[in-house]
């Protein structure tokens, strides 16, 4: 692995080492460290060492090499070396050796660390793999290092962050991978904070809220803040070069999601492209189907939900969905998630689910909260030929809760079944014209009389004519109430008998409290 010069220096033990970066980059060129020799020409991507007094007036710099000096070297060459920014003069009774082996100490080990990484695939459990990822990088970056998810749930973390990071004090009490509530609400309120969350720079925050400095990261999948890298200040100072470490952290992380990403899109995208082809142009092919099913195990008659998930409007960019399917793939492996148009569908297996359906749903109610989503849920089906009419409920039902409950997070569709049914009666129809003709009879003859007989069967009607029940509820003798059910039947011409009659008077109420 090529590093710079200044990954080097900050490293090396000698006190007395002075170099002026200034006019470089902080070119990552070095690779290998050499003896320089008497007349021989500088080579790029070589760090040399030597006396100063060895060094001829005539040494001329190439670009990519860099120079360590024991002792003051020739007026020319240093000139040379801080224009360039590849140089650094040591102490002259440093031992040349034992810097020499110091030096290709600090080589093994980014070399080391270079080859880990190499070595690293996302083919297990991705936390897994970051965990992994983190510790080939603790002896690098020597600080305690987190990664963290969009919603501040702690993936990964070193060893060294745990035992000395102050990981305890800013955990959950109850959820020890998560950043505790009162922590993250005194974030929220800190500016630095605040201005970290959005930045796509490499930012520090102070420890006015966290036990020690951080060094932050934030990545973004699809133009959508995903992951933070943090390394905590707990062993020793921020380098300049823990920036570049950072970066190449990061560039490694990006290309595990991507790995994962691709391994993803071929198991799944045939399968997502059918269920979409079922949902926007009603085509069932089920041969193609019943063997995608299969590749994972799953069979059309298991007993699937299906849910419609809708972004907050001033959150979602262009390119989130499949960002947001990834997601919930890692979250809820029991469920595939596509986007056939404009909402993100969701199908969820229950059949093959390792958790029963609260434990889900309650897992899923802060997914969705923590990434600012409404859903709507349909009702269970035990056939996924019929997905089309599935997905309806669950769009349905989220349009219907939104306006209804707007507060609600997720909306179940046997929850809203009768007020769709309502909906769709008095999309032709005014409500009024739907009312019973029992109704009106007795509104009429209310209304002429100055009674409330009206009041009276609706009472009845919500005590599931109980007698008894409805006159303590309206505070009359119980002869009075029997006494004014017979007005009912008589005034209405009926006998409150007939199940459709009263079905009708059922929903003339509702349609009444609808407003």
């Amino acid at each position: 692995m090529k590093i710079s010069l200044e990954m080097i220096t900050e490293r090396l033990k000698c006190e007395d080492c002075r170099i002026d970066l200034s006019g470089s980059s902080g070119e990552m060129c070095l690779e290998r460290a050499e003896f320089y020799r008497a007349g021989a020409e500088l080579q790029s991507d070589v760090l040399y060492i030597s006396f100063g007094a060895d060094l001829p007036e005539s040494l001329r710099y190439v670009p990519g090499c860099a120079l360590l000096s024991i002792g003051a070297a020739p007026e020319r060459v240093r000139e040379q070396g801080y224009l360039f920014g590849q140089f650094a003069e040591l102490d002259p009774e440093t031992d040349i050796f034992s810097l020499s082996n110091e030096i290709n100490g600090i080589f093994r080990m980014f070399d080391r660390w270079e080859r880990q990484m190499e070595g690293l695939h996302a083919s297990g459990p991705l936390q897994e793999v970051f965990q992994d990822l983190l510790e080939i990088t603790d002896p690098v970056l020597e600080n305690g290092l987190s990664l963290m998810n969009s919603s501040f749930h702690l993936l990964a973390m070193t060893r060294t962050n745990r035992k000395f990071g102050g990981y305890q004090s800013i955990t959950d009490h109850y959820n020890p991978e998560a950043v505790s509530p009162d922590i993250m609400s005194m974030l929220r309120t800190n500016a630095a904070y605040h201005s970290m969350s959005e930045c796509r720079e490499i930012t520090i925050l102070d420890d006015e809220v966290l036990p020690f400095r951080t060094m932050n990261k934030n990545i973004y999948l699809d133009g959508v803040f995903a992951y933070r890298i943090a390394v905590t200040e707990c062993i020793r100072p921020f380098r300049p070069s823990d920036e570049t470490l950072v970066r190449i952290l990061e560039e490694k992380i990006l290309e595990l999601l991507e790995e994962m990403a691709e391994v993803q899109g071929q198991e799944h995208s045939p399968l997502a492209g059918l269920l979409s082809d079922m949902i926007r142009k009603d085509i069932v092919n089920k041969a193609a189907l019943d063997m995608e099913l299969g590749s994972l195990g799953w069979q059309p008659s298991d007993q699937y939900c299906v849910l419609c998930l809708k972004f907050d409007p001033g959150f979602r960019s262009d390119n989130t969905g499949a960002y947001y399917c990834r997601e919930l793939r890692k979250e809820f492996p029991e469920s595939l998630a596509f986007v056939p148009e404009n909402d993100l569908v969701m199908v969820v297996n229950q059949t093959v689910s390792q958790r029963s359906s609260s434990d889900f749903f309650q897992q899923f109610a802060v997914f969705i909260r923590e990434n600012n989503f409404r859903a709507g849920t349909s009702n269970p089906c035990r056939d996924l030929y019929k997905i089309r009419k599935y997905y309806r409920q669950a769009q349905i039902v989220l349009d219907i809760g939104q306006k209804e409950n707007p507060s609600e997070w997720r909306h179940s569709f046997g929850d809203y079944v009768l007020n769709y049914i309502f909906s769709m009666a008095t999309s032709e129809f005014e409500k009024e014209e739907l009312y019973s003709p029992v109704y009106y009879k007795i509104r009429k003859y209310d209304e002429e009389n100055g009674t409330s007989l009206l009041e009276t069967l609706r009472c009845y009607l919500d005590n599931q004519m109980n007698t008894l029940r409805t006159a303590q509820e309206l505070f009359i003798h119980r002869s009075t109430m029997i006494y004014r059910l017979k007005r009912i039947c008589e005034i209405g011409q009926t006998t409150l008998a007939d199940k459709d009659e009263l079905l009708h008077l059922h929903l003339t109420f509702h349609l009444l409290e609808q407003g």
